[in-house]
């Protein structure tokens, strides 16, 4: 693949992300070792509560006892030698009904399958991505987007590594 051939794929995905004008796109600096843990589903932690797996799952997850908890979610889409990451952020409800609407759903879905061919390779499952969460009880006190972002970075930091693009998009 030539320079024109890259050329002409970013000029016509830059047209396609048109459709997500709701959508950013940035870059995201490789993660440094963290402190960021798991913890038990049922516990108050007073740091981060971090959920790694599928998009389906994500909605049994639950960082503590109380229904007002908050956090930030990124679906994952692998495609070829690029990431795809879809940050919003979520709660306890939101989860449950599907954090992503289905107009935007289906934007994705067809940008996805356009550059797909365009990179000569398949297509991610839309539907049941892989998904990170970090969230935080309501109680501790101290939330923000940016830093329920932050504290996702080390579980994305294998969905990224090896990567040589990363479209950042959504809210965050």
């Amino acid at each position: 693949m030539d320079f024109s051939e890259i050329k002409d794929i970013a000029e016509g995905l830059k047209r396609r992300i048109e459709f997500l004008i709701d959508s950013g796109i940035t870059a995201v600096p490789k993660a440094k070792a963290s402190a960021t843990k798991s913890v038990a589903a049922d516990a108050c932690p007073a740091g981060w509560a971090i959920f790694e797996g599928t998009l389906l799952e994500a909605a049994s997850f639950a960082p503590c006892g109380h229904e007002k908890w908050k956090g930030v979610l990124f679906a994952v889409y692998p495609l070829g030698k690029a990431s795809i990451l879809w940050g919003v952020p979520v709660t306890g409800q939101t989860l449950k009904d599907s954090p992503f609407t289905a107009e935007p759903v289906s934007q994705l879905e067809r940008m996805l399958e356009w550059l797909a061919g365009q990179l000569k390779c398949s297509a991610p499952r839309v539907s049941n991505p892989g998904a990170v969460l970090a969230a935080s009880c309501p109680e501790t006190g101290a939330y923000s987007d940016a830093g329920a972002a932050a504290a996702c970075r080390e579980a994305l930091e294998p969905f990224l590594k090896g990567a040589d693009c990363v479209l950042l998009m959504g809210e965050l």
